[in-house]
């Protein structure tokens, strides 16, 4: 069972009709084959046609405009049999349509393309189907390497034919498979030529074999031998020719390749390098954000309206141990530290309020009371004002005195 496999790639929206459509010259067709090309387009309208519209839609909807380094139109090259159908394919882009949401436009069957070898012409059978990438909603789709994957699976199904298997050989797009076909047909112009020099070694051992018949026959035979013999020459020194301009033609197509894979692998490496710098400026204004960010916190926090009235209580209750520390200054404490998130966010606050009470407290305060206040600060941070409340009262039951 013959295989068949999809490759995908961006579509040139101007050079793909020509090409699609037979509107440009190539060499590697046969025109009398032509005539079997299948062609169908869901909408009627010319890929400039469907792109313009795909702009319309992502300014619609988004209020910006495609990007230049978008690929709003894809193009998939897939093998196909000489038994497939239009119909076929259309079922294949209705699953496509249905699992990842693509939408076709075009579909053509190209029948007429290949080349000779070994005197036999070698058909590529296979169809290219266009979709457009983003939807009317002006979204992008995206297909990951898992979608491509059962694409296949899909292409297989719908043609009956065999899936192909991934492997490390690249796709053959247009300009390498006319350089196998240039190649093939040098291939069978140096078959000829070895054919043409079997044919003259045999006549020559003809010619060697006429001599011992008789000088008479010789004579006449020789005359006529050399008189093909030169013909064989000439016609042998054509082909030479012939070679060796096919030679020169395969040698500047190959270089022609080459510098257009040179352009293409500069225009990359350009691309990654501007990504890489695009990420490198993003992580610095990150870090910048960020840091300012923490200096708006730091200020916002300074800047409490209710810190005062903490810090006032904290002192009286680290100073004067007395019962007019009261639940209004517990209340005090609480106002500031709302904000808070989280309980250790609750405590670090409360660690800043803690540092700035204590520059304003006296300088003869004794150590054990600040040691004590501090303590009744984390017992209010980690309880809550009402069970803080009772054992306060518990202690100062216990040393004679009434909160």
């Amino acid at each position: 069972m013959a295989k068949t496999s999809i490759h995908i790639k961006a579509c040139d929206t101007a050079g793909s009709e020509l090409h699609n459509k037979r509107e440009r010259q190539l060499s590697y067709i046969r025109q009398d084959l032509t005539r079997l090309n299948e062609s169908y387009s869901y909408t009627g309208q010319s890929l400039a046609a469907e792109l313009k519209r795909i702009q319309q839609d992502v300014k619609k909807h988004t209020g910006r405009k495609l990007q230049k380094n978008a690929i709003p139109l894809k193009e998939g090259v897939a093998v196909i049999s000489d038994t497939t159908t239009l119909s076929d394919l259309k079922e294949f882009c209705a699953r496509c349509q249905k699992e990842f949401g693509l939408v076709p436009l075009q579909i053509h069957v190209h029948r007429d393309e290949g080349h000779t070898a070994a005197r036999q012409w070698k058909p590529n059978l296979h169809a290219h189907i266009v979709w457009r990438m983003y939807n009317e909603q002006g979204r992008n789709v995206r297909l990951s390497n898992v979608d491509c994957a059962r694409m296949q699976t899909i292409l297989a199904e719908c043609l009956g034919m065999e899936r192909g298997q991934a492997s490390s050989r690249k796709h053959v797009d247009a300009l390498q498979y006319k350089i196998e076909a240039k190649t093939s047909q040098v291939e069978q112009l140096m078959e000829e030529v070895a054919e043409l020099s079997t044919a003259k070694a045999a006549k020559e051992a003809t010619i060697d074999t006429i001599k011992t018949v008789g000088a008479h026959v010789v004579d006449a035979i020789t005359g006529n031998t050399k008189r093909k013999e030169e013909d064989l020459r000439d016609e042998i020194l054509c082909l030479k020719d012939e070679l060796t301009k096919k030679e020169a033609e395969i040698a500047k197509t190959k270089k022609e390749a080459q510098e257009a894979l040179n352009s293409a692998k500069s225009r990359y490496e350009s691309k990654v390098y501007g990504l890489q710098q695009d990420k490198q400026r993003a992580e610095r204004w990150e870090k910048a954000a960020e840091a300012n960010a923490e200096r708006w916190r730091n200020r916002f926090f300074s800047l409490w309206p209710d810190a005062a009235a903490a810090i006032e209580a904290i002192v009286k209750r680290c100073t004067t141990m007395i019962r007019s520390f009261t639940t209004a200054h517990i209340a005090s404490i609480e106002k500031a530290l709302r904000n808070a998130r989280s309980m250790d966010e609750r405590k670090e606050y409360a660690s800043d309020l803690w540092d700035m009470a204590k520059d304003e407290m006296p300088g003869t305060t004794p150590k054990a009371w600040i040691q004590e206040g501090k303590k009744d600060l984390d017992l209010l941070i980690e309880y809550g004002p009402e069970q803080y409340l009772k054992q306060e009262r518990s202690r100062t039951q216990n040393r004679g005195m009434h909160l």
